[in-house]
């Protein structure tokens, strides 16, 4: 990060061009050399801002092109591609980004992007209820306010992964992608940028490629081979991939498929789209779609610049947003618009990956992604994962190994108090000796929490393994300084830091970087600054004070003793370059007290140009907290308020210093045949008496017998100055063990003939002693073995290997066959038949002598005695080929039980009469037991009826019923004697419910009616009723039309197999309709049947990759039904339609009282 707010300087030694505003002037500035520097004064900079230009080979050189990195200081700042007919380049700096192009009158132009957003998280919004089940994928919960961290990292399962306890995975494989940007005829018509021009196009071609080799190669090991196919510049509207202007969300769910019908999808690995969509997006990706073949096309971007190709493809591979303000879809480890590529932040350069988007890529692509050995791409390599990863590229098995950090020195947390600056001090070896870069990034993951915890800003991997978090400021424009945002204070909070190292090697095309990474938490809590207290640089906007030689100064901080120990110590530092670095040691060791006495050294140290121009003082003084992260400094504004000036007294005894030339190499590798070095002679100068030296030596372990040694030099005078040096010398061995003796060759044997067992093999080394490891692979062709492979890998204690082969192949014989005619017959038995006898089959082929065996396996139906044996023969020759014939034998129980005796015969009893006590009745069945139930019955009627019913079951659900009516006869009516007459004009009463007699039968007339005769009346005289009763008919009230009613009313028939009381129902089988049919005007879904009634049904529905897109807790419930249409976000936004194949359903339900889980295939089309 120190680059980012470095002064502007002049590269003494290269060729610097401040004023070529043509084509020709700047190609003609090019051409001298392939490092140059070219100034270029951009609209916020008042002087020439000097990049150092490198350039990179490509395909691309021999059309005429030539592409460039640009390089401030440190940082990565842009690219450029240029020919004799045009140029195209982009530079981000000073929070701009702006795009260089020539006007067809050959002109220079820049134009500043604009700060737009990507839309990914328009198709990928995370807002689901539910935890989705990626297969291979980080976890995912829900959106929530809660602020707290996403769960830990687990370890997946190792596939191809070389180092599995490895926080950043890698399989060691360098990764070639032949990458197509197709122009649309949208942007190719369009007058910015390409206005029709070819030559432009490609020019913006040759530059994205660059870019992206430059950024990928650095951080991922993935390399890119841009298309250069006139066929991908769309010319014609005819031909447009979008004839209309859609949205952007329509553009990646149909580009893969769209694209694949206009080019050959076996001619490229991954596809950004340049078309023209609605909304204001730069571009937007699938994410993930990299590692899928029917996705490897599903991005879309306007050809703004580089970065934004490079932001989407980052999305492909499976990387998230970083920033914290000014979108979705983020993990939000970075402040405000963010720092690294996958942010938004254009005020940084944005040429690097965090180490949590690094984590998120290689946790796929170092794991679960096979690949071809070949550029023919027909060598698979590694382990292809079921259901993902089915769009594989050309790699390079590389032996490059991680570095290793210093863990000893790290701890798991850190306290400092509020508002205090912190610092990293990491250290690392490497076995290969490769150029090491530092990292410690903030890592607190709040993807699924709307609150984000980043506070400290993410820096770009440095050289340098001190890693500083305080007030940072740079020089906007000449003599105008700022302070860097997120940089001033700092709150309490628990932080979490991912520190890491990784390797570069630029002289291997193939590199890998390995990364070893180590998490820490800072904790802030609320009490007294860690901070240096009354220091006197001066009064503002005065002078800087002037310090001389010899100063003897007392300096105070303040410290908080609830938080550091008692015997915490301080180490007291000054550096003369405005705190960039610091060179000399004032005390080495102090109680942190809060005081200590100094003496400022005899160096000189001078001014700088700092705010308006004014001159300030370079001198800083810096108070570290030995292993623990608090320092202070003596003043927090060098360019700003300055710090101090230190006049040298040049007739003083100059201080204890090294003589540069005697020290030696910091880093010395040598290999194991070569001696140690003793310790060197180093030469000092200056200090005062007596100079006492001392040399520490530990040794780091690396592996068995490569190591490297630490060693430390320490010198100190009588007047207590100290100088210190540190050495690392690594051993390594890179030359592999040679084997010993004739070797054995490739052979070629007949099928049956035995196989010469492995032989016995030996290797030496030049250094240590040789393991040699035997392993056997055999290869079958048509289920038969084809070749055997031993193999002989010998190693030494260094990892190098040698390896040897040698390959059998096997000529076959005939197959081994059954005989057709031998071979039973699949059959159908009732329970009571016989299983058909175990038959003798007869082979033909194959190598003798044949073995004969046979194995039931017996699959129970839905009732004991209904089940399904399978009988499978199997037939194993001497060369160990098998073959198989299964017959079915399906057993069913399809009669009902039979009952015993006599059964009881229908009755008729008067009315008022006991019922006659059930019998008990006994049923036998063919195969299994039978059990009889029995149920009682009343019908109204007339007359009335009681049924008893015997209900013979057995086990299978056959049932036969028995039963027995018993006819209740009515009691006669009483009749008084003698009749009393009834009056001869009665009036009858009107039933309130009237029954009438059956029409047409006739109504009967009355019987007549006798003389009266004398008899004694009843008190109360009882109602006549006459018997047939008559239908009266009022007048002037009509009578009723009777409804016809059959007398006697008939007797209910019963159901021929009635449910019985207290059994338990039929339970139906689960019916799952597992096809489903998106196609327009169809009504196809997925169904399902027979659950318990009143019972919610829980459906979960995958896709190819294991992720999830339907969800449903209550499904089938108010019409909710899947059609074939996505309602979590995936690979397709939410409510859109899923492409055509293969799904995988999860169901859970209540079926007969319990809850019970099914899983199946979907097909959608």
């Amino acid at each position: 990060m120190k680059a980012i707010f470095r002064f502007l300087f002049l590269l003494i030694g290269l060729q610097v061009l401040q004023a070529q505003d043509n084509l020709q002037a700047i190609n003609q500035h090019f051409a001298q050399s392939s490092s140059v520097v070219w100034s270029l004064t951009l609209p916020h900079t008042k002087e020439p801002l000097p990049i150092h230009w490198q350039e990179r080979q490509g395909t691309f050189n021999s059309k005429g092109y030539r592409s460039f990195v640009g390089y401030y200081g440190e940082t990565f700042v842009g690219t450029l591609t240029l020919s004799e007919q045009t140029l195209f380049g982009e530079i981000l700096y000073g929070g701009k980004s702006y795009v260089l192009t020539v006007s067809d009158a050959g002109v220079l132009q820049l134009t500043q992007e604009q700060k737009t957003r990507c839309g990914a998280a328009a198709i990928q919004k995370k807002n689901t209820s539910k935890a989705s089940r990626g297969v291979g994928f980080r976890n995912a919960f829900p959106e929530s306010d809660e602020d707290k961290n996403d769960p830990p990292i687990t370890p997946p399962t190792p596939y191809n992964l070389l180092y599995p306890k490895s926080l950043i995975h890698t399989d060691g494989v360098w990764r070639l992608y032949r990458l197509a940007l197709p122009v649309d005829y949208s942007y190719y018509i369009m007058k910015k940028p390409f206005n029709g021009n070819k030559a432009k196009i490609k020019a913006f071609w040759y530059a994205t490629e660059t870019f992206l080799n430059e950024l990928y190669g650095n951080d991922i090991g993935v390399h890119f081979e841009l298309i250069d196919d006139d066929r991908l510049i769309i010319t014609s509207q005819e031909n447009a991939l979008f004839p209309k202007k859609v949205s952007g969300n329509e553009v990646v769910n149909n580009a893969t498929e769209i694209f694949n019908k206009y080019y050959n999808p076996k001619n490229y690995d991954l596809a950004v789209v340049l078309t023209d969509f609605r909304e204001r997006y730069n571009g937007l990706a699938a994410v993930y779609s990299a590692y899928q073949q029917h996705q490897k096309a599903s991005a879309a971007a306007r050809p703004v610049g580089p970065s934004t190709i490079a932001h989407e493809i980052g999305h492909m591979f499976g990387a998230d947003h970083t920033f914290s303000n000014g979108g979705v879809y983020s993990e939000k480890t970075e402040t405000d618009r963010g720092q690294s590529i996958m942010s938004y932040g254009h005020e940084y350069p944005r040429d690097f990956f965090s180490l949590v988007s690094v984590q998120i890529i290689r946790a796929f692509l170092g794991n679960s992604m096979a690949y071809y050995a070949d550029r023919a791409y027909t060598q698979e390599r590694g382990k292809r994962v079921e259901g993902t990863g089915t769009n594989l590229v050309y790699g390079v098995k590389t032996q490059n190994r991680p570095p290793s950090l210093e863990r000893a020195r790290l701890k798991q947390e850190y306290v400092i108090p509020q508002n205090t600056y912190f610092q990293f001090y990491l250290t690392a070896t490497d076995p290969e000796g490769d150029a090491l870069t530092y990292m410690a990034h903030p890592a607190d993951r709040r993807f699924h929490s709307s609150r984000s915890n980043a506070q400290f800003l993410t820096y770009k991997g440095t050289a340098s393994s001190h890693i500083r978090f305080q007030e940072e400021w740079f020089e906007v424009e000449r003599n105008t300084f700022a302070v860097a945002k997120g940089t001033v204070s700092y709150h309490p909070g628990t932080f979490t830091f991912w520190l890491g190292v990784a390797d570069h090697n630029k002289k291997d095309p193939h590199h890998v970087p390995q990364y070893d990474v180590v998490e820490t938490k800072v904790k802030i809590v609320k009490g007294k600054p860690f901070e240096i207290q009354g220091f006197d640089n001066g009064a503002k906007y005065k002078p800087n004070k002037v310090y001389h030689a010899g100063d003897r100064l007392t300096l105070h901080w303040q410290v908080d003793t609830n938080i550091f120990q008692e015997k915490s110590k301080v180490r007291i530092l000054l550096s003369d370059d405005s705190g960039k670095t610091y060179k000399y040691v004032l005390v080495e060791e102090a109680p942190n007290n809060g005081s200590c006495e100094i003496t400022l050294p005899n160096v000189a140290i001078g001014t700088t140009h700092g705010y308006f121009g004014n001159p300030k003082g370079q001198g800083v003084i810096k108070v570290e907290v030995i292993d623990g992260l608090a320092y202070a400094l003596s003043t927090k504004s060098p360019y700003k308020d300055g710090g101090f000036i230190l006049e040298k007294n040049n007739k003083a005894q100059a201080p204890l210093a090294f003589v540069t030339s005697s020290l030696p190499p910091q880093q010395l590798i040598v290999t194991c045949t070569e001696a140690i070095p003793s310790p060197t002679t180093i030469a000092l100068q200056g200090g005062c008496g007596a100079i006492t030296k001392t040399v520490q030596q530990q040794s780091l372990s690396i592996a068995k017998f490569c190591y490297a040694l630490k060693r430390t030099y320490t010198f100190t005078d009588e007047c207590q100055a100290q100088l210190t040096f540190e050495q690392t010398i690594m051993v390594k061995d890179e030359q592999s063990p040679n084997f010993v003796g004739p070797l054995p060759k490739d052979l070629t044997i007949e099928e049956g003939t035995p196989i010469p067992a492995q032989a016995t093999l030996t290797a030496t080394d030049n250094c240590q002693e040789v393991k040699v490891v035997t392993n056997q692979q055999q290869q079958l062709k048509e289920g038969r073995l084809a070749k055997v492979i031993y193999q002989w890998v010998a190693t030494d204690n260094c990892a190098n290997s040698t390896t040897y082969t040698q390959v059998i192949t096997i000529t076959p014989r005939a197959p081994l066959m059954f005989l057709t005619a031998d071979l039973p017959k699949d059959v159908e038995l009732s329970c009571t038949a016989a299983l058909p006898q175990v038959m003798t089959l007869h082979t033909e082929g194959g190598c003798p002598p044949i073995s004969l065996t046979y194995k039931d396996v017996k699959q129970q139906g839905s009732c004991p005695e209904a089940y399904t044996l399978l009988r499978t023969y199997t037939a194993t020759d001497h060369c160990g080929t098998a073959i198989h014939y299964t017959q079915r034998i399906v057993v069913s129980d399809n009669t009902a039980p039979t009952f015993v005796g006599q059964l009881p015969q229908d009755q008729r009893i008067e009315e008022g009469t006991p019922l006659p006590k059930p019998v008990t009745l006994t049923a036998i069945d063919d195969c299994g037991k039978a059990t009889v139930a029995f149920q009682k019955t009343k019908i109204k009627g007339t007359p009335d009826k009681v049924l008893y019913q015997w209900i013979a079951s057995d086990a299978c659900g056959n049932k036969v019923m028995h039963t027995q009516t018993i006819t209740l006869v009515p009691k006669p009516a009483p009749k008084p004697d003698p009749i009393p007459v009834p009056k001869p004009t009665p009036t009858p009463k009107l039933d309130p419910t009237p029954v009438p007699k059956p029409d047409p039968a006739p109504v009967p007339k009355p019987d007549p009616i006798p003389a009266p005769k004398p008899t004694p009346k009843p008190d109360p005289a009882p109602t006549p009723k006459p018997d047939p009763t008559p239908v009266p008919k009022p007048d002037p009230i009509p009578a009723p039309k009777p409804t016809p009613k059959p007398d006697p009313a008939p007797v209910p028939k019963p159901d021929p197999i009635p449910s019985l009381p207290n059994s338990v129902e039929e339970i139906r089988p689960i019916v799952v309709y597992n096809a489903v049919s998106s196609e327009d005007g169809s009504e196809n879904y997925f169904k399902v049947e027979n659950t318990d009634p009143n019972t919610p049904i829980e459906v979960l529905i995958f896709n190819e990759m294991g992720i999830p897109v339907y969800e449903n807790d209550h499904y089938q419930a108010q019409g909710d039904y899947f059609t074939g249409y996505a309602n979590v976000r995936g690979v397709v936004a939410r409510g859109q339609r899923l492409p055509s194949g293969t799904y995988f359903y999860v169901l859970s339900y209540v079926h007969g009282g319990r809850q019970e889980t099914k899983k199946g295939f979907l097909y959608l089309k």
